[in-house]
């Protein structure tokens, strides 16, 4: 990897989403930095109905849940490893989202999305439909030890109408239930909904490595400069995005009218 990074003349090696939980070799934390990244959501499912999970969380959150819930009726939800007829689709509504986003850690194929059920045991999909229009998918893995929440995608003014994250959110929920699933990994992004919804959080770092020694010292030993050299790649949002997301968080469960 270092060998290419030369060739390609690039300056920084990043590898990142580990966590304590990765058998990474001891040489590399020798040889690489490590700083902390997004935290992944992860709910035990430890109860044996929505409505018993819904009575776990908060009178407040509760309720807010149960008005955007109103909406579930008109909205068509199937779960299909077939989605050939609605692959463009699905594509687009892929790159709407990241586009949205706050940073950029590179971008699928259309290929990945036509081929991942075929090569990736447990993979499947959820589709949102409303008036017989997709506005949503959800891509997911679910094998009976775990539920790994890979992508949720979605028409940006549609989704809020239908309040389509949290209608996904019950809907893995309910299948993680219905399978005995015992966990549902949620993935990472908007933490403050998702500890309103009752996760935990598993913490992650990023390791890099600069090609030049003297820029790997000060990197190691200047946080302030790590951290502006990583959102100018776009590997951590600028501190105006956090504030974003956070301020976007808040409304999505905690509507303040409420």
């Amino acid at each position: 990897m270092q060998m290419l990074a030369a060739e390609l003349k690039s300056d920084i090696v990043a590898l990142y989403n580990f966590n304590h939980y990765s058998k990474l070799p001891t040489e590399v934390f020798k040889k690489f930095h490590r700083v902390q990244y997004r935290s992944s959501a992860l709910l035990p499912i430890n109860f044996n109905s929505v409505e018993e999970y819904l009575s776990s969380l908060s009178r407040a959150t509760r309720k807010n849940l149960r008005r955007k819930m109103r909406v579930a009726p008109q909205v068509r939800v199937i779960r299909s490893r077939d989605i050939s007829f609605f692959l463009d689709r699905i594509y687009a509504l892929y790159l709407e989202t990241v586009a949205r986003g706050p940073m950029a850690l590179g971008a699928y194929k259309r290929l990945f999305f036509e081929k991942i059920c075929e090569r990736v045991a447990g993979a499947e999909y959820t589709l949102y439909f409303v008036q017989e229009e997709l506005i949503a998918f959800n891509l997911l893995i679910v094998k009976q030890e775990a539920m790994v929440d890979k992508l949720f995608c979605m028409d940006s003014g549609l989704g809020r109408k239908y309040n389509l994250y949290v209608l996904s959110w019950l809907e893995n929920i309910r299948t993680c239930v219905e399978q005995k699933i015992p966990l549902y990994y949620a993935g990472q992004g908007t933490e403050k909904t998702k500890s309103h919804l009752g996760a935990t959080f598993i913490p992650s770092f990023i390791l890099f490595k600069h090609r030049q020694p003297a820029f790997d010292r000060l990197l190691f030993w200047q946080s302030a400069v790590t951290n502006k050299i990583l959102s100018l790649l776009r590997f951590w949002p600028e501190a105006t995005d956090f504030n974003t997301i956070a301020h976007k968080d808040e409304m999505e469960i905690h509507d303040r009218s409420n």
